[in-house]
């Protein structure tokens, strides 16, 4: 049988962030339309580490990349990597979060008051968490679908 293999995901460094910032200057709006095109969000701090490798080389001019490359295995990255998110986990927090009408300082403000860190820092059970609770907010029925539900079992 064969084993499925676990993209994971490796959030933009630190180092990626400045570079891409310093790329940037005096072009921050295309900058933000490579990050919404990539991630829905247009914060460079969302990106995975691939997709910050490929925004860098998209700004440095001419480049061969179509796409961002794939996201590394556990067996790519070596070391424990047991704590670290899984790719589908991340890009379905972002996905859900557009669903839900989040932009991206409500899912940062979120992530912050539940867990304590940054989006880029969650770990594996924190990420399940907050997909876990994006899938509940969004099949959620809103306030006025419940308040319209309750004037009609009144009547």
């Amino acid at each position: 049988m064969k084993k499925k293999v676990r993209y994971l995901f490796e959030p933009v460094t630190a180092p990626q962030m400045r570079y891409i910032w310093g790329l940037a200057k005096g072009r921050t709006e295309q900058l933000y339309e490579m990050c919404v095109r990539l991630t829905g969000f247009p914060s460079v701090s969302f990106l995975s580490m691939q997709e910050a490798s490929y925004v860098i080389e998209t700004l440095k001019g001419p480049t061969r990349w179509l796409k961002p490359p794939p996201p590394k295995t556990a067996e790519q990255i070596g070391g424990d990597t047991t704590a670290m998110p899984s790719y589908g986990q991340m890009v379905g927090i972002r996905k859900l979060a557009l669903e839900t009408g989040w932009d991206k300082e409500h899912l940062k403000s979120h992530i912050e008051r539940q867990y304590k860190t940054a989006f880029r820092s969650l770990d594996r059970e924190q990420a399940r968490g907050v997909y876990a609770g994006l899938v509940n907010i969004r099949t959620y029925p809103d306030k006025n679908e419940l308040e319209s539900g309750l004037r009609r079992a009144l009547r």
